[in-house]
């Protein structure tokens, strides 16, 4: 279906348009479904998912790469504020 690749390219204009200073890499992986039951990509139990599905999982990191502590909080404020605005568009 491509909602994968739709996802993405949601984030990136998401990004693009509200001047979000996003981290680089956002890291995309794909996985298979799983029998655990505790795997986000579980199977059966009334779930949605067959063992033929491919789950996309899109990672977005924040690095500390300072000791300084009012940069730190700065960016902190600026990862929940990315959080918030993905939750906002989204996760929906």
């Amino acid at each position: 279906s491509h909602a994968d690749f739709r996802y993405m390219q949601e984030l990136l204009q998401m990004i693009e348009v509200k001047q979000i200073p996003a981290p680089a890499p956002i890291e995309q992986r794909w996985s298979s479904s799983s029998s655990s039951r505790m795997s986000p990509a579980a199977t059966g139990g009334g779930g949605y998912t067959t063992m033929d599905d491919v789950h996309s999982w899109v990672g977005i990191i924040m690095y500390l790469p300072t000791d300084d502590a009012t940069q730190r909080t700065d960016i902190t404020e600026a990862f929940f504020n990315y959080k918030k605005e993905c939750a906002g568009s989204l996760w929906g």
